[in-house]
C-alpha cells in the first residue's frame, strides 16, 4: 500500500507510518511548522493554549463538560 494508505496525522499531517497518538513533531510533514503542540499530557494545544477536542468530526458529537463548547476546526 502507498502511502495515501494512512489517515493523516492531526499534528504533523503525515500520511507515513508512525503512532499518530504520540507524534510531538514540531514540524509538518513538509518541514514548515506544526500549527499545534502537544501539552505534558499528550494532548494537541493551539498556539491560543485552549486544548483542542477532536471529537467533533465524529458522528456522536462531544460532549464533554471539561473545555468550552465551542471546538477549534481546521
Amino acid at each position: 500500500a502507498g502511502q495515501s494508505a494512512h489517515s493523516a496525522c492531526a499534528l504533523c499531517l503525515g500520511r507515513f507510518s508512525h503512532d499518530v497518538n504520540f507524534c510531538a513533531s514540531p514540524t509538518l510533514w513538509n518541514g514548515d511548522k506544526a500549527y499545534c503542540s502537544r501539552d505534558r499530557d499528550g494532548y494537541l494545544i493551539p498556539p491560543n493554549g485552549a486544548q483542542l477536542c477532536l471529537k467533533w468530526q465524529l458522528p456522536r458529537p462531544c460532549t464533554s463538560n471539561s473545555h468550552p463548547q465551542r471546538h477549534l476546526c481546521s
